[in-house]
Protein backbone atom coordinates (compact mmCIF):
# COMPACT_ATOMS: atom_id res chain seq x y z
CA UNK A 1 0.00 0.00 0.00
CA UNK A 2 0.80 3.09 -0.45
CA UNK A 3 0.03 6.06 1.51
CA UNK A 4 0.48 9.58 0.36
CA UNK A 5 1.46 12.98 2.73
CA UNK A 6 2.16 16.45 2.55
CA UNK A 7 4.17 17.14 5.63
CA UNK A 8 3.79 20.66 6.94
CA UNK A 9 6.19 21.40 10.60
CA UNK A 10 4.52 24.43 11.81
CA UNK A 11 8.05 24.68 14.03
CA UNK A 12 10.56 24.73 10.96
CA UNK A 13 11.42 20.90 11.97
CA UNK A 14 10.38 19.31 8.49
CA UNK A 15 13.01 16.04 9.40
CA UNK A 16 10.62 15.73 12.47
CA UNK A 17 7.07 16.12 10.21
CA UNK A 18 8.74 13.62 7.80
CA UNK A 19 9.09 10.99 10.83
CA UNK A 20 5.71 11.61 12.29
CA UNK A 21 4.42 10.72 9.04
CA UNK A 22 6.21 7.33 8.38
CA UNK A 23 5.48 6.63 11.84
CA UNK A 24 1.22 6.62 10.98
CA UNK A 25 2.52 3.87 8.17
CA UNK A 26 1.28 0.13 9.71
CA UNK A 27 2.91 -2.67 8.34
CA UNK A 28 6.41 -2.29 7.07
CA UNK A 29 5.54 -3.68 3.63
CA UNK A 30 3.47 0.04 3.31
CA UNK A 31 4.97 3.26 1.58
CA UNK A 32 5.11 6.50 2.32
CA UNK A 33 4.64 8.97 -0.32
CA UNK A 34 6.21 12.60 0.79
CA UNK A 35 5.53 15.24 -1.20
CA UNK A 36 5.96 19.02 -1.16
CA UNK A 37 2.52 21.26 -1.03
CA UNK A 38 3.44 22.91 -4.10
CA UNK A 39 3.94 20.26 -6.17
CA UNK A 40 0.59 18.80 -8.68
CA UNK A 41 0.19 15.27 -10.29
CA UNK A 42 -0.52 16.14 -13.83
CA UNK A 43 -2.33 12.26 -14.60
CA UNK A 44 -5.65 10.91 -13.64
CA UNK A 45 -3.90 7.39 -12.65
CA UNK A 46 -0.91 8.92 -10.43
CA UNK A 47 -1.77 6.11 -7.88
CA UNK A 48 -1.85 3.61 -10.01
CA UNK A 49 1.40 4.47 -11.25
CA UNK A 50 2.40 5.20 -7.71
CA UNK A 51 1.86 1.44 -6.63
CA UNK A 52 3.04 -0.43 -9.97
CA UNK A 53 6.63 1.94 -8.80
CA UNK A 54 6.83 0.34 -5.70
CA UNK A 55 5.68 -3.04 -7.12
CA UNK A 56 8.92 -2.86 -9.73
CA UNK A 57 11.27 -1.43 -7.04
CA UNK A 58 10.06 -3.03 -3.57
CA UNK A 59 13.95 -2.78 -2.15
CA UNK A 60 14.60 0.65 -3.70
CA UNK A 61 15.55 3.06 -0.63
CA UNK A 62 13.81 6.32 -1.96
CA UNK A 63 11.81 6.18 -5.50
CA UNK A 64 11.39 9.76 -6.79
CA UNK A 65 10.40 11.07 -10.36
CA UNK A 66 10.36 14.09 -12.60
CA UNK A 67 9.45 17.80 -12.41
CA UNK A 68 10.16 20.87 -14.53
CA UNK A 69 11.86 23.16 -11.40
CA UNK A 70 14.51 22.06 -9.46
CA UNK A 71 17.92 22.39 -9.11
CA UNK A 72 19.33 19.32 -9.83
CA UNK A 73 18.93 18.89 -13.29
CA UNK A 74 18.97 15.06 -12.97
CA UNK A 75 15.63 15.25 -11.74
CA UNK A 76 14.62 18.19 -14.17
CA UNK A 77 12.74 17.80 -17.84
CA UNK A 78 9.97 19.98 -19.35
CA UNK A 79 10.00 23.69 -20.17
CA UNK A 80 9.57 26.61 -18.18
CA UNK A 81 6.15 27.73 -19.56
CA UNK A 82 3.68 28.64 -16.67
CA UNK A 83 0.79 27.19 -18.84
CA UNK A 84 -0.32 24.20 -16.90
CA UNK A 85 -1.67 22.56 -19.61
CA UNK A 86 1.70 22.10 -21.76
CA UNK A 87 3.09 20.49 -18.18
CA UNK A 88 -0.38 18.11 -18.35
CA UNK A 89 0.73 17.33 -22.65
CA UNK A 90 4.82 16.99 -20.47
CA UNK A 91 2.98 14.32 -18.47
CA UNK A 92 1.00 12.46 -20.70
CA UNK A 93 3.72 12.00 -23.43
CA UNK A 94 6.14 10.67 -20.33
CA UNK A 95 3.18 8.19 -19.19
CA UNK A 96 3.16 7.03 -22.95
CA UNK A 97 6.61 7.02 -23.82
CA UNK A 98 8.24 5.86 -20.29
CA UNK A 99 6.12 4.16 -17.90
CA UNK A 100 7.81 1.80 -16.19
CA UNK A 101 11.01 3.29 -17.16
CA UNK A 102 13.71 3.92 -14.57
CA UNK A 103 17.32 4.74 -13.42
CA UNK A 104 19.41 4.93 -10.56
CA UNK A 105 21.53 7.53 -9.02
CA UNK A 106 24.45 7.31 -6.34
CA UNK A 107 23.61 11.74 -6.14
CA UNK A 108 21.43 12.86 -3.32
CA UNK A 109 18.13 13.88 -4.45
CA UNK A 110 15.48 16.97 -4.00
CA UNK A 111 12.85 15.36 -1.93
CA UNK A 112 9.56 17.20 -3.84
CA UNK A 113 8.41 13.85 -3.71
CA UNK A 114 10.12 10.81 -2.18
CA UNK A 115 8.54 7.47 -1.64
CA UNK A 116 10.15 5.60 1.14
CA UNK A 117 9.15 2.15 2.49
CA UNK A 118 8.40 1.74 6.02
CA UNK A 119 10.97 -0.57 6.64
CA UNK A 120 13.49 1.63 4.66
CA UNK A 121 12.33 4.45 7.48
CA UNK A 122 12.95 1.61 10.69
CA UNK A 123 16.08 1.66 9.69
CA UNK A 124 17.18 5.28 8.42
CA UNK A 125 14.93 8.24 9.95
CA UNK A 126 15.08 11.60 8.73
CA UNK A 127 17.36 14.01 10.73
CA UNK A 128 15.18 16.35 12.94
CA UNK A 129 17.05 19.96 13.11
CA UNK A 130 15.81 22.61 14.66
CA UNK A 131 14.78 25.87 12.09
CA UNK A 132 15.58 23.41 9.10
CA UNK A 133 13.38 22.83 6.22
CA UNK A 134 16.23 23.08 3.43
CA UNK A 135 18.79 20.22 2.90
CA UNK A 136 16.77 17.53 4.74
CA UNK A 137 16.01 15.69 1.81
CA UNK A 138 19.57 15.76 0.84
CA UNK A 139 20.94 14.38 4.05
CA UNK A 140 18.20 11.84 3.89
CA UNK A 141 19.21 10.70 0.83
CA UNK A 142 22.76 10.39 1.75
CA UNK A 143 22.35 8.48 4.49
CA UNK A 144 20.16 6.16 2.16
CA UNK A 145 22.85 5.92 -0.10
CA UNK A 146 25.58 5.37 2.54
CA UNK A 147 22.86 2.04 3.76
CA UNK A 148 23.39 0.66 0.39
CA UNK A 149 20.17 1.54 -0.75
CA UNK A 150 19.16 2.40 -3.94
CA UNK A 151 17.61 5.74 -5.15
CA UNK A 152 15.31 5.02 -8.33
CA UNK A 153 14.27 7.91 -10.29
CA UNK A 154 10.77 7.12 -12.31
CA UNK A 155 11.19 8.38 -15.71
CA UNK A 156 7.59 8.09 -16.76
CA UNK A 157 6.36 10.03 -13.86
CA UNK A 158 6.36 13.90 -14.11
CA UNK A 159 4.69 16.47 -11.35
CA UNK A 160 4.23 19.85 -12.06
CA UNK A 161 6.64 22.03 -9.08
CA UNK A 162 5.10 25.45 -9.01
CA UNK A 163 7.26 26.61 -6.25
CA UNK A 164 8.43 30.40 -6.99
CA UNK A 165 6.31 30.54 -9.56
CA UNK A 166 4.99 34.19 -9.58
CA UNK A 167 7.96 35.06 -7.26
CA UNK A 168 10.74 34.09 -8.83
CA UNK A 169 13.58 32.14 -8.20
CA UNK A 170 15.18 34.56 -5.71
CA UNK A 171 12.26 34.52 -3.63
CA UNK A 172 12.28 32.25 -0.43
CA UNK A 173 8.89 32.88 0.49
CA UNK A 174 8.12 28.93 0.10
CA UNK A 175 9.85 28.85 2.74
CA UNK A 176 7.13 29.93 5.48
CA UNK A 177 7.23 32.54 8.07
CA UNK A 178 9.73 32.96 10.77
CA UNK A 179 12.59 32.12 7.81
CA UNK A 180 15.27 34.02 10.00
CA UNK A 181 17.93 32.21 11.12
CA UNK A 182 21.15 32.91 13.58
CA UNK A 183 24.83 32.71 12.24
CA UNK A 184 25.37 29.35 13.77
CA UNK A 185 22.17 28.28 12.01
CA UNK A 186 23.38 29.28 8.31
CA UNK A 187 26.43 28.19 8.96
CA UNK A 188 25.63 25.03 9.62
CA UNK A 189 23.51 24.33 6.60
CA UNK A 190 26.39 25.66 4.88
CA UNK A 191 28.45 22.48 6.03
CA UNK A 192 25.86 19.97 5.64
CA UNK A 193 25.46 20.84 1.72
CA UNK A 194 29.69 20.37 1.31
CA UNK A 195 29.56 17.71 2.82
CA UNK A 196 26.67 16.27 0.49
CA UNK A 197 29.13 17.50 -2.25
CA UNK A 198 31.91 15.49 -0.74
CA UNK A 199 29.82 12.41 -0.09
CA UNK A 200 28.74 12.97 -3.76
CA UNK A 201 32.11 13.36 -5.30
CA UNK A 202 33.54 10.12 -3.00
CA UNK A 203 30.43 8.28 -4.76
CA UNK A 204 31.21 9.25 -8.32
CA UNK A 205 34.82 7.95 -7.79
CA UNK A 206 33.90 4.69 -6.67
Amino acid sequence: MVITFIPYSLEKNIGKAYNQCMSMLKEDDDWGCLTDGDIMFMTPDWGHQLQELVDLHPNAGIITCMTNRIANKYQRTGNGSTNILDHYKIAQQRLRVRRGKTHLTRRHISGFLMMVKKSTWNEVKFPEIENAILDIDGLFSNAILDAKKDIVIAEGLYVLHYYRWAQGTASKSHLGRNRTNSKKQLAKSKRMKRNMERKAIRRRNK
